[in-house]
């Protein structure tokens, strides 16, 4: 029986011909995945489920995939699932518990100030993964998100986190949303006009504003008089590429 609040270490030397990847331990309020073939774990409950994880158990076939600090985000077959880290909500399933398992990512729309009930995505384009966040972009050009925002990175207009994805606040100006790019703490977006929409932190000059300011809602960029085909956010910097193939270069 394990006790609470009292560690304990799980060790095993059992050879098979399987690859022991770590343990997910669950503890009736916590559920963690602990790599390698020891573990230290002091539970939070005497309730201790532990199950032991093998290279055989990975069977997966995506679409496409994209990796964040500490969890991933991967579409198989049109249907978005995600796994990982959890501590600031990016998962998007409404709390900040790890999980090892792949879970179906689905988002709550925003409908006149209220959210609803969590939807299946049906027409996603592309999913990101950064740091402590989560961005979808579908077909029809809307952005959803969520996450870590302290910086606005995902535009949720909160500077806080958000343990469930909902459609973004835009500028009434913006199209619908045809590219989008996400670092540590600044995202970049182009819309359908080929315009070029920044948000986040700025303090090294990544949003293109001109300015340092410490971090900002969304706004269009100062090269909104130029056609971008192409964009990525990086560290601290960013790059567009126009229509007419010029790189842009903003940040350190």
């Amino acid at each position: 029986k394990y006790i609470k609040n009292k560690p304990f270490v799980i060790h095993t030397d059992v050879l098979t011909d399987k690859a022991l990847l770590g343990y997910q331990i669950t503890d009736g309020l916590n559920s963690m995945f602990v790599e390698g073939t020891e573990a230290a774990y002091t539970p939070k409950s005497d309730k201790i489920t532990i199950e032991a994880i093998y290279d055989t158990d990975i069977n997966f076939e995506f679409d496409s995939i994209s990796a964040g600090d500490g969890h991933i985000v991967a579409i198989e077959n049109g249907v978005p699932y995600t796994w990982g880290r959890n501590n600031n909500g990016q998962l998007g399933i409404g709390n900040r518990t790890d999980s090892y398992s792949k879970r179906e990512l689905k988002y709550r729309p925003k409908v006149n100030g209220a959210y609803q009930d969590y939807t299946s995505f049906t027409n996603i384009k592309s999913i990101q993964a950064a740091d402590d966040h989560t961005i979808v972009l579908t077909n029809d050009g809307i952005i959803y998100s969520g996450g870590g925002d302290l910086n606005g990175e995902i535009n949720r207009q909160s500077y806080s986190t958000w343990t469930e994805l909902s459609n973004i606040w835009k500028q009434s100006d913006m199209g619908a949303v045809k590219a989008v790019s996400t670092s540590v703490n600044h995202s970049l977006y182009i819309d359908e006009n080929n315009k070029l929409w920044t948000g986040g932190c700025n303090l090294a000059g990544q949003l293109g504003t001109g300015t340092l300011t410490e971090k900002t809602d969304f706004l269009r960029s100062p090269l909104n008089n130029l056609t971008v085909k192409a964009i990525a956010a990086g560290l601290n910097h960013s790059l567009a590429v126009t229509v007419d193939g010029d790189l842009y270069a903003f940040g350190d």
